[in-house]
């Protein structure tokens, strides 16, 4: 936090009152059964956002970053969306005032190493740093739960993203070397050890960045709850998609029923991959990664198609166990388990088959060793 600190200093001329970071986070799996209040595998990444705070007396907000947006200043008594890259930060803001938690004015200054609109959750590590510092110049009230919920709330409130709870959750709740299993039914969370091997969890970042609208964000989710509540029309006791027997299946649209299928699907296969990873039974692991993206190329449309391709690049490259894409928006990564010596070998591949194809600028982030939760601490 040292360079953050001085560079803050350098901005504004004074010292930070608190510091914050938290991690970029990234589903191992799941993604699409936690529509159905399921279970999701997570882990946080290296990867951080960080944030260095001073109070004011009055009710401005000026904002500096390196690398994620420039300088900004906002008014807390008109705060407003800019589809900018502040919009996190007023949104916590104005969750918090929501939550009878009023402000002064501050300076904070960003700083951090996620890609934005990568699919890693840059703009909930934003939003979760920040409201960590804030909460803690106010004397800490909130816990770790209750910081994810409101930024949860805030992310869909203010920005009407229909963003999911797992990011928020397993930011707080990781621990280094673990993974975090999210319910997101009772909004519980379960750490699982992740064993040094020869192995590693490994992001490929496509270069696309998130660009379809929040319309299209939500077409999935509400399919589903359309499919849901057309079967609790005959069956009241119905509650998760889950649930289904094929007969109800069979009632909805096709289209529907596609999704249904993928996301009660994937709900089993998180099931499988807590128990894969629980036994050390990688090459399991593995496949269920390779079985949820058939799925998803199966049931669901991605787009654009060059993700789907890559994916498959990944996939039957040597040393590579597994691989799924983890989309968000027409974006996303792709999420691999690689042996330590294929790392190079799968970097060239890609660079030589994905990126001079499409004109993209992948990376590899590897996963060597997951993050700590959200930390905060005063200056």
């Amino acid at each position: 936090m040292a360079e953050l600190i001085a560079e803050f200093e350098r901005v504004f001329r004074k010292r930070p009152e608190a510091v914050a970071s938290a991690p970029g986070v990234v589903n191992v799996i799941g993604e699409d059964s936690g529509h159905d209040a399921g279970l999701v595998l997570a882990v946080a990444l290296e990867q951080r956002v960080q944030v260095a705070v001073a109070r004011r007396s009055d009710r401005r907000v000026y904002l500096r970053s390196r690398g994620i947006g420039g300088e900004s200043a906002l008014a807390l008594d008109k705060l407003e969306r800019t589809w900018g890259w502040t919009d996190p930060v007023a949104a916590v803001l104005e969750m918090l005032e929501r939550e009878g938690l009023r402000q002064s004015g501050f300076e904070v200054y960003v700083d951090g190493e996620l890609p934005v609109g990568a699919g890693l959750a840059s703009s909930a590590a934003l939003e979760l740093a920040l409201v960590s510092a804030l909460d803690a110049l106010a004397g800490g009230r909130l816990s770790a739960p209750d910081r994810a919920r409101l930024c949860w709330q805030a992310e869909n409130a203010f920005m009407g993203v229909g963003e999911a709870l797992t990011p928020f959750l397993a930011a707080v709740a990781t621990q280094p070397d673990h993974v975090v299993l999210v319910d997101c039914h009772d909004r519980s969370t379960r750490v699982l050890a992740l064993e040094p091997t020869d192995y590693h969890l490994v992001l490929v970042d496509t270069g696309l960045r998130k660009t379809a609208s929040q319309a299209d964000a939500q077409r999935v989710r509400d399919e589903c709850s359309k499919a849901l509540e057309a079967a609790q029309a005959s069956r009241g006791d119905l509650e998760r998609l889950r649930d289904l027997t094929e007969g109800e299946l069979e009632a909805v649209d096709e289209r529907a029923r596609k999704r249904c299928r993928h996301i009660i699907g994937e709900a089993e296969r998180v099931r499988h991959a807590t128990d894969a990873l629980e036994g050390g039974e990688l090459g399991q692991l593995g496949r269920l990664l390779n079985e949820s993206h058939a799925s998803l190329a199966a049931h669901l449309v991605i787009e654009p198609q060059e993700l789907d391709g890559l994916t498959r690049l990944v996939q039957s490259a040597p040393g590579v166990l597994g691989a799924r894409l983890a989309r968000e928006r027409n974006a996303g990564c792709v999420v691999a388990l690689v042996h330590d010596t294929a790392l190079e070998q799968l970097e060239q591949r890609v660079r030589t088959f994905y990126d001079r194809r499409y004109g993209r600028d992948s990376r590899l982030l590897t996963v060597g060793h997951p993050a700590a939760a959200v930390t905060v601490e005063l200056t």
